[in-house]
């Protein structure tokens, strides 16, 4: 059994006062560069961490800096540890990607799911991406191998850091300094970081037991989708809004649309049987699909008329630039919600990889 605390906590505060709690929590716990990841690393508790016998890594509530070194470079992340943590018990971790021009602290109070977490018992983890983006200081844009820069058409120069190599690093970080259950890894992010966490899901569905997306869904490269194909089934919510200036929910000429993604995701889930439709608000209709390969489901919200936002988020984006919020629904309570229900198989933590499947990947031709 998990841990789980009923805090009285709020499920939703300001993002002003999110990102003030949080900074100041870090400000509390701030690891330094030399002290206990990197001592986690160089002790046996190392080989513990992600055995499935005893484990023993005490690590302070509230957010931790962890420091990193990811391909020579180093690549700090933010920690989030429940109170209810107690050094020995495995908990669930939740990789959390902010959107482009933001970083990892910031996305804290975008999305709020430290408080789901300090409710649920489970940690969270968020990244910063590789390259700061020149008009916003303190913002970072991502770095995935072939696919061009946010703002550009082009490539990220020769010897930019790998966010794909990254996340990946950050992830065996996290198991050498949290008692981790391995196969409760998940990933979820806004915009940019809901395509990190789509590739993820496309390339290391051995590492992930499920994938959520807000603004960002990907099932493959633009601008068609050819070159998924996962391990197994993964478990797919997702949330989009109709009028996102930014992600456009229909096709473009560039990027496939979101309901493609979508589609695709079922063919690669093998999910047999036709989405069920359902009126979750007046403007949030949620379409299920729940007859899926080996017990994978997809769950796609979409949001009429709302923008390129994280529902159910009070940190202030102006409508500008961002499109309307609809907080009719919220997105990181239902992604716990969603993927609390799935774990990855035991053979893949055993195997160090899921086993391949048994009749190749499904076909890249989307539906």
């Amino acid at each position: 059994m998990y841990l789980k605390r009923h805090l009285d906590v709020k499920a939703r505060v300001t993002g002003a006062a999110v990102l003030v709690a949080v900074t100041l929590a870090i400000t509390a716990v701030l690891i330094p560069q030399s002290a206990r990841a990197n001592e986690a690393a160089e002790s046996p508790a190392e080989s513990a961490a992600d055995s499935p016998g005893r484990c023993s890594l005490p690590l302070r509530p509230g957010v931790n800096r962890i420091p990193l070194v990811s391909g020579g470079i180093a690549r700090p992340f933010e920690l989030y540890v429940p109170k209810a943590y107690d050094g020995h018990t495995r908990i669930p971790v939740v990789i959390d990607g902010h959107g482009s021009t933001s970083n990892g602290l910031e996305h804290f109070a975008v999305s709020g799911m430290p408080a789901i977490a300090e409710e649920e018992g489970f940690a969270v983890a968020a990244p910063t991406a590789a390259v700061p983006f020149p008009d916003r200081p303190g913002g970072y844009i991502w770095n995935f191998p072939g696919v061009p820069l946010f703002g550009s058409n082009q490539p990220a120069p020769p010897g930019t850091p790998d966010d794909d190599l990254m996340v990946l690093d950050m992830i065996a970080q996290v198991k050498r300094v949290l008692c981790t259950d391995s196969r409760r890894v998940y990933a979820t992010g806004f915009s940019a970081g809901g395509r990190m966490a789509s590739r993820l899901a496309c390339d290391h569905a051995d590492t992930v037991a499920a994938i959520g997306a807000v603004s960002g869904l990907r099932a493959g490269s633009e601008p068609d989708v050819t070159d998924c194909h996962p391990s197994r089934p993964v478990p797919i919510i997702t949330f989009h809004g109709t009028d996102d200036p930014i992600w456009s929910y229909r096709a473009t000429p560039s990027r496939y649309g979101i309901p493609a993604a979508v589609s695709q995701w079922a063919a690669i889930d093998r999910c047999h049987q036709p989405p069920t439709v359902t009126s979750v608000t007046p403007t949030v209709d949620l379409q299920s699909y729940a007859h899926c390969a080996k017990g994978s489901e997809i769950a796609f919200y979409t949001l009429k008329g709302a923008g390129h936002r994280w529902p159910g988020s009070s940190f202030p984006l102006p409508d500008s630039q961002f499109g309307p919020a609809d907080n009719s629904v919220d997105a990181s309570r239902l992604t716990w919600e969603f993927f609390s229900r799935h774990a990855l198989p035991a053979s893949c933590v055993v195997q160090d990889g899921c086993p391949p499947r048994g009749n190749g990947s499904p076909s890249a031709t989307r539906p």
